[in-house]
């Protein structure tokens, strides 16, 4: 995850989406949970800091940043819950759902329009952009 956030922060940034801000707190995130792992050789609570602060990027993102395309955004909350039911159960997996669904639900019934209003074409950087990301969320699904 730190060189895909990595590769995914230097990418938006280049282009000048301002995602790239959630992107590289995410990264930032991950090396104080790398650290936190090397210093308590606990791995729950760091797959469960993990999944929440994912989540709430995630969320952070669908709600403050109306401007862009947000198809994306679906595919990272896939891959948050799909590692948290393998990696912390299914009582876990279960509550990752239900906080990404009433943030999905909360995004669709409150924003989606007005940011649909916003996004309009992409440019060809833009589509790059999002081609990279999706390029890394399928390779994470698999």
């Amino acid at each position: 995850m730190t060189a895909v956030l990595l590769l995914l922060g230097i990418t938006l940034l280049s282009i000048g989406q301002l995602v790239y801000v959630p992107t590289f707190i995410g990264l930032f995130v991950i090396l104080g949970l790398l650290a936190m792992l090397m210093v308590t050789r606990r791995y729950g609570p760091v797959g469960i800091i993990f999944c929440l602060s994912g989540t709430l990027l995630c969320q952070i993102t669908l709600i403050l940043f109306p401007e862009e395309f947000h198809f994306v955004d679906l595919l990272w909350i896939m891959i948050i819950v799909l590692y948290t039911f393998f990696m912390l159960g299914r009582v876990w997996g279960l509550a990752m759902i239900v906080l990404n669904s009433v943030g999905v639900i909360y995004f669709i019934n409150g924003v989606l329009n007005h940011s649909l209003t916003l996004v309009g074409n992409l440019s060809q950087p833009e589509i790059i952009g999002l081609s990279v990301n999706v390029a890394i969320c399928f390779s994470l699904i698999t």
